[in-house]
């Protein structure tokens, strides 16, 4: 066993327990929950703000009062900040399909350059 494999259970321990402890916030005084899960996780607890937006976004979850005025002004009363497994996992996928979006591009730019050249030779 290396030193880095016996590492691994207490930088798991670290990530899970001291990174992302829970910390306590009354969240219900700003949000408005629609699936009991959810409420059940986060109600007493600040809510990953990865979470936060992709639930928002399937309506999961939404705002009391005036969306600008409580993201402005109390946003770091019920959402954490920290990056997140689920976070990280989004970003590597946008960065990889972001890439291969390009190189699909590039091809079509170059096929499509072609066929003008051919279309014109003609």
């Amino acid at each position: 066993m290396t030193q880095l494999d016996s590492n691994q259970p207490s930088t798991s321990l670290y990530w899970n327990y001291v990174y992302h402890a829970v910390e306590p916030a009354d969240t219900e005084k700003f949000l408005e929950f629609h699936d009991d899960a959810l409420k059940r996780l986060y109600s007493h607890s600040k809510m990953p703000i990865s979470t936060f937006y992709e639930e928002f976004m399937h309506g999961r979850v939404g705002l009391k009062g005036d969306m600008w005025e409580t993201l402005d002004e109390h946003r770091y009363e019920f959402l954490n900040f920290k990056v997140t497994f689920r976070l990280c996992k989004w970003l590597i996928f946008q960065v990889s399909v972001d890439q291969k979006f390009k190189g699909l591009v590039k091809v079509q730019k170059r096929v499509s350059d072609r066929s003008d050249v051919t279309s014109l030779s003609t």
